[in-house]
């Protein structure tokens, strides 16, 4: 659950924006289609645990990932997203998404 004045989340997905110094473009915004597919693993009360992005047709066992593990506080508000072993990069396996270690 986000509290309605809760900035965190919207903090996070603009970090997703910016790549080493580069602003981002979002093609799909611009094109009106989608070069990315997201996958994401909810709890059983729906809330969101890990996210992770790919090319389209990816499969989930290739090693072509972006995955994000999200934390939550003791109130259920959002409180951070780490990046499967500390890294934003697209070299990970959405299958095995349990086994990495998650920093920032």
């Amino acid at each position: 659950m986000v509290a309605t004045n809760d900035t965190r989340v919207e903090k996070e997905n603009n970090k997703l924006s910016t790549f080493g110094g580069h602003q981002v473009v979002n093609i799909r915004s611009i094109l009106n289609v989608a070069l990315c597919e997201e996958r994401v693993e909810n709890t059983a009360a729906g809330v969101v645990v890990y996210q992770g992005w790919a090319v389209i047709g990816s499969e989930e066992a290739d090693a072509v990932w972006l995955i994000s593990k999200l934390t939550y506080d003791a109130n259920g508000y959002f409180d951070n997203r780490a990046w499967a072993e500390g890294e934003d990069t697209f070299d990970k396996v959405w299958a095995s998404r349990a086994t990495y270690n998650y920093s920032y």
